[in-house]
């Protein structure tokens, strides 16, 4: 497959990105290589496939899919949050203000043994 509207002045992995979005489909990093080199007019040279290699791991439009084959991110769906519609464990609890302040006020009026002279009643 040639590759003549990818301008060779680009940066290798701007390249690789052009191959990959052209193609369509995954390649094997060598074979992406021998494309990203052809398009640039050079020859393969271990320290620039080294420095292309690790261009494409810190660059986050490419995805490594293993055994040596790389594609797009933008192919790939990603995993989203999933939100539960209703709690598994959820029990209703209704609470009614004006029943709670009447129990409250029953028990307070039980506790409350004052005499009248001041002392308490302990008998």
């Amino acid at each position: 497959m040639e590759y003549r509207d990818i301008n060779p002045k680009q940066s290798e992995v701007d390249i690789a990105y052009q191959i990959l979005k052209t193609n369509g489909q995954s390649k094997d990093f060598r074979e992406l290589m021998q494309h990203v080199l052809e398009v640039k007019g050079v020859s393969g040279d271990p320290k620039l496939m080294a420095y292309v290699h690790s261009q494409l791991n810190f660059d986050n439009r490419f995805n490594f899919l293993g055994q040596g084959k790389w594609g797009l991110k933008e192919w790939t769906v990603e995993k989203g949050v999933r939100r539960i519609s209703k709690p598994i464990n959820s029990h209703r609890f209704i609470f009614k203000p004006n029943l709670a302040m009447e129990e409250m006020e029953i028990n307070s009026n039980e506790d409350c043994d004052d005499d009248v002279d001041g002392e308490d009643s302990w008998d």
